[in-house]
């Protein structure tokens, strides 16, 4: 009991991995963007990281959010609901894409851009 109470356990550890529930990444950048073509640009690197752990793990993403984060720390997010689970990095590049052209006001400061996919099959 002493063992125990006092965090002492020799029995073998067993480790279980569990499927993940979304898998994404997001980028603070060095300096604020205000222009949409650079912003897709993060976005296209972002959908090949998300995309290579996708496909690593075997996982097709259903739902496709992208986050925008401003200088003033103003949160935008938008996500969408795809008509068939996929993996590959052309397809939720498309759908990242029409989400930033949906909310990305022109001028508007860019702090943070992040890409998250769940949802999987």
């Amino acid at each position: 009991m002493w063992e125990y109470a006092n965090g002492i356990d020799n029995s073998e550890i067993v480790c279980k991995r569990e499927r993940p529930k979304s898998i994404g990444n997001s980028v603070t950048l060095p300096q604020d963007l205000r222009r949409e073509d650079e912003i897709q640009k993060i976005l296209l690197t972002l959908a090949e990281q998300v995309t290579y752990r996708l496909r690593k793990e075997n996982l097709l993403a259903n739902v496709v959010n992208v986050q925008l984060r401003t200088k003033e720390f103003k949160d935008f997010s938008h996500q969408r609901k795809l008509d068939f689970a996929v993996s590959n990095t052309k397809e939720i590049y498309s759908v990242a894409e029409k989400l930033l052209k949906d909310m990305f006001i022109s001028g508007m400061a860019i702090r943070l851009v992040g890409l998250t996919v769940r949802k999987f099959k």
